[in-house]
């Protein structure tokens, strides 16, 4: 018999013996046991009694039975699905592992109360019965709690069942939002380099104004806030710090108020596949993070569509721009009264298309209450129209990381042993640091590449002199420092260095080169591939290549 059938009719079989002591109190006086027991004969036809006992005794056994066996066997399918669901749940950190391995708690605890329950009320039924010498007579509240037993019993299974159910469609959903390469673009941005960005929650004399503005945004702001930087500056890797920093969730939480807290991320590349560079990949990351964390607004949010039901690993379940779109409407009408969300969106300049569709979309989506989104981008004159009216809602980053660079450089060269001994013997040795800020101009990036060249001179045993020459030469931007690494390279090199500059400008869909592939550009037989043998590469290939 299956499981909810028992415990529909364990609960119908409790319920009649609960109608049967309800009619002996009617009809019954209030005299000694005999006559308790003469009235409960007569209801009950004699036996009546023991046979629903035994009858509820042997529904309670197997529907126990079952569901020890099925909650607890390791090799029971509904184990072997809970787990399976759990470890999918876990790899997409969504909050659906807790619920699940809650709920599973709360059955088992469920049945073992059960347990206790029946045998209470089955003995004192038992005993009533006359079969054996009277202990204690049923009482009305045996019967309610072994009925109530079953009933939460039967509300947590229910529980179980309705999660496990959200919990395969939020993973259908899920993974039909999600793409190879949503976080490529931010696991290669450069962290942070330690105690840099810390300005932006703990403001010097240089970064007072802008560290408030950007705490006053957090905590109260509803338009957008604008992160503006030349190239290099900082940019992605300041979004990056901020959208992971404890300190902006609880800032941000002082303007969520009571409400559920959802934050989500989306860097835009230029140089990555389509979803790396459009509308559809931001709106599709942001979608999948929303829903990630809130399992419970896929179905009001996203059950219109209409491969929502037949969702699976077959079913046709492309997203276009146009559904995107529609399901970011329905979002603000459900989420008013319940979850506030801070959207953090990089590179604006490196979206491929027409950059005031992209501002028009970012303003729709910060135009809901419960919405608000910080974008960073190089100061071109469309974002500065859109985002760059009010000064409280903007930083411009060069102008606040002199500290920062500063703290970097010498980090880095303080651990090179030969700058130490120049530093013992040249009183100049800290004009080195000054000079690299001060030409650096807010450029973290050109600030690295400078860096590395300062570093190599201290390994050649440059001179104080030597090396504040080596900076005074190199160009002072990047565009000009690009083209002088590329006119010292080698004539001999400058065909191959073409060939992968050609071949990596021209990624495929599936994501960055591998590095091994452009390893097979110096074949020097055009039709190598076509000789070479089929088998896996090994690690020692993979090492001599």
């Amino acid at each position: 018999m299956p499981i909810n059938e028992l415990a529909n009719e364990s609960v119908a079989t409790a319920k009649e013996i609960l109608k049967a002591i309800n009619e002996v109190k009617l009809k019954g006086s209030h005299g000694n046991w005999k006559s308790f027991l003469h009235a409960l004969q007569q209801v009950w036809k004699g036996r009546r009694i023991e046979k629903l006992a035994e009858k509820l005794s042997r529904l309670q056994t197997q529907l126990n039975t079952h569901l020890m066996v099925m909650m607890s066997d390791k090799h029971s399918e509904v184990v072997d699905e809970l787990r399976r669901l759990y470890d999918i749940h876990k790899r997409l950190e969504t909050n659906m592992p807790n619920d699940l391995a809650s709920l599973r708690r709360d059955v088992l605890a469920a049945i073992q109360r059960s347990n206790k329950i029946y045998t209470v009320a089955i003995k004192a039924s038992r005993d009533t019965s006359g079969k054996v010498q009277p202990m204690k007579p049923i009482s009305r509240s045996d019967i309610q709690h072994l009925s109530a037993g079953i009933c939460e019993l039967s509300e947590k299974l229910s529980n179980l069942q309705r999660n496990a159910q959200l919990a395969a469609k939020t993973y259908k959903v899920l993974k039909s939002l999600q793409y190879k390469t949503m976080k490529v673009r931010e696991i290669n941005i450069t962290e942070a380099h330690t105690a840099t960005f810390e300005w932006i929650f703990a403001p010097n004399a240089d970064t007072l104004e802008s560290s408030m503005n950007f705490a006053e945004w957090l905590e109260h702001g509803s338009e957008p806030f604008w992160v503006m930087g030349k190239a290099g500056s900082g940019k992605s890797t300041l979004l990056k710090f901020l959208a992971n920093h404890p300190r902006t969730n609880q800032m941000l939480a002082a303007w969520a108020e009571e409400k559920k807290l959802v934050t989500a991320k989306y860097f835009f590349w230029n140089a990555g596949n389509d979803l790396q560079k459009s509308k559809e990949g931001l709106l599709r990351s942001l979608l999948f993070e929303v829903l990630r964390q809130c399992p419970a607004l896929i179905h009001p949010v996203c059950s219109w569509m209409p491969f929502y039901f037949a969702l699976g690993d077959h079913a046709d379940s492309s997203w276009s721009l146009e559904m995107l779109l529609q399901c970011f409407s329905r979002l603000s009408k459900q989420t008013e009264t319940s979850t506030k969300f801070c959207f953090f969106i990089d590179g604006l300049d490196e979206y491929d298309g027409d950059c005031f569709d992209l501002i028009e979309a970012i303003k729709k989506l910060s135009g809901c209450r419960a919405i608000k989104v910080c974008v960073s981008s190089r100061p071109w004159f469309a974002f500065r129209d859109a985002f760059g009216k009010s000064p409280q809602r903007m930083i411009k980053l060069e102008d606040l990381t002199r500290n920062d660079i500063a703290l970097y450089v010498r980090h880095k060269i303080e651990r090179h042993e030969r700058y130490n001994i120049l530093h013992m013997k040249d009183g100049q040795s800290q004009e080195l640091v000054q000079q690299i800020v001060d030409k650096a101009d807010g450029v973290f990036l050109w600030v690295f590449l400078v860096t590395k060249s300062i570093l190599h001179g201290l390994t050649n045993a440059d001179r104080i002199s030597d090396l504040q020459r080596r900076i005074s030469l190199l160009p002072d931007t990047l565009e000009k420092y690009f083209r002088h690494i590329l006119d010292t390279v080698e004539e001999v090199y400058r065909g191959q260095t073409a060939k992968a500059l050609r071949y990596a400008l021209h990624a495929p869909p599936t994501g960055p080169i591998p590095l091994i592939v452009f390893s097979y550009l110096d074949e020097e037989n055009p039709n190598f591939a076509l000789k070479i043998l089929q088998r896996t590469v090994s690690s020692a290939d993979v090492s001599l290549r």
